[in-house]
């Protein structure tokens, strides 16, 4: 067991960074955005500190990527699917797959047709 983390995951729940264990954790940065977010990607730090974000015009799909050059690849929910049945329509969707530069303009595009 390591101290400092809590092992109980139900006291761990919730949002934002709850454990941190330098010792354990892999070296580097995190890339995330909220599955049922606006469409907001964040990269973190090892302390959970924000260091870069780019607003994507849709919600999440299920992949986001960062390519060693900075860019990002991002799988984003194509509109069409809004009128999918509600239980399916967040969970594993995408249709739309974009690279963006470090200032979020955009390299290419790939779009599922309506």
């Amino acid at each position: 067991m390591r101290p400092g983390v809590e092992q109980q995951k139900i006291r761990r729940h919730g949002t934002g960074l709850k454990a941190h264990d330098p010792g354990g954790a892999f070296k580097g940065f995190t890339l995330f955005t909220p599955m049922f977010g606006d469409g907001t990607v964040v990269l973190i730090d090892m302390d959970g500190r924000p260091v870069h974000q780019w607003k994507m015009p849709e919600p999440p799909g299920m992949y986001g990527y960062l390519t060693p050059s900075g860019h990002l690849i991002y799988n984003g929910k194509h509109h069409a699917l809004d009128g999918a049945l509600p239980l399916w329509r967040h969970i594993g969707k995408g249709g739309v797959v974009r690279e963006v530069d470090w200032e979020g303009r955009l390299l290419w595009e790939l779009r599922r047709a309506d």
